[in-house]
């Protein structure tokens, strides 16, 4: 029975893995539901035939492991290392707490060793698995957006491109619905060739070009040859960040997901209302204070 055990929670564990690799809310929140629904199953079973150690027994293990790397890591939207020393990595403790210091050397290679089966997580709720993961961290992108600059600065991996942008408008009209947020956001989604409206402002399904989702309202950095004359000058749009054909494409080229796109310069600034982005518009003190330790 703890063989069977042992390797149900196993395929419990890879199927929510495999869950959350979709990045489709619904299939994760299900797949989760199921497998809580059959570990309880399979738990209540066992600990009735008096075959196991009941689940509430915690593993001596201070908590998660991470081994055979110097970095502490979560993986998210956006993935958040932070390096650190051989001997820090190796200090007695909990681990796995997490930063968001861009400075990650791109091509590091990273093994996670996370020692979960028995830890207590929450009340009542202990891990079903331990886990392990390898990845490759990748390129460090930044995307710097002053709306009062009237630019867009891309910083990747040292290297710096500029492209004359306009922003919305909001803040010279005094409009709070056409003005671009503030706040960290994050590539959220990336097409060639779409169509955007806003019915309030009387359009709607207009055709746009090479266009880069970074929220859930709206936002995007896109193409847009109407505000060309304007771009580096004056914020002339309904929220969203306009560039040129050209610039447009070397953005478009540059962004994969979880990319992080810092807004600055206007009034308003990016809501919780944002969903799962919404952590990286606040400061890591912020961040620290709402987490679970």
């Amino acid at each position: 029975m703890d063989i069977y055990r042992w390797a149900t929670t196993q395929q419990l564990a890879l199927a929510v893995t495999l869950a959350d690799a979709m990045h489709v809310d619904w299939v994760s929140k299900l797949t989760r539901y199921n497998a809580d629904a059959i570990a309880e199953l399979v738990t209540a079973s066992a600990g009735a035939a008096g075959l196991i150690a009941p689940l509430a027994a915690p593993r001596t293990a201070p908590g998660p492991n991470i081994s055979a790397c110097p970095y502490l890591c979560s993986r998210g939207l956006g993935t958040r290392v932070r390096h650190r020393s051989a001997a820090a990595a190796s200090a007695p403790g909990p681990r796995c707490r997490t930063t968001r210091d861009p400075n990650r050397p791109a091509g590091t290679q990273i093994h996670l060793s996370a020692q979960l089966y028995g830890v207590q997580l929450a009340p009542g709720a202990y891990g079903a698995a331990d886990i392990t993961s390898d990845f490759t961290i990748g390129r460090n992108q930044v995307v710097l957006a002053d709306a009062n600059s009237h630019n867009l600065v891309v910083q990747q991996n040292g290297v710096t491109a500029t492209y004359d942008a306009s922003y919305g408008s909001g803040d010279d009209i005094g409009d709070p619905n056409r003005v671009t947020r503030s706040g960290i956001h994050i590539v959220m989604d990336k097409e060639e060739n779409t169509l955007m409206g806003n019915p309030a402002y009387g359009y709607t399904n207009v055709p746009e070009k090479r266009a880069v989702r970074i929220s859930d309202n709206g936002e995007s950095i896109h193409q847009n040859q109407n505000t060309v004359a304007d771009q580096g000058v004056v914020n002339v749009s309904h929220g969203r960040i306009n560039l040129s054909a050209q610039s447009a494409e070397a953005h478009f080229a540059s962004a994969i997901y979880g990319d992080p796109v810092e807004v600055t310069g206007t009034s308003v600034q990016l809501p919780a209302v944002n969903g799962d982005i919404y952590d990286w518009a606040l400061s890591w003190d912020q961040w620290q204070a709402l987490a679970v330790t």
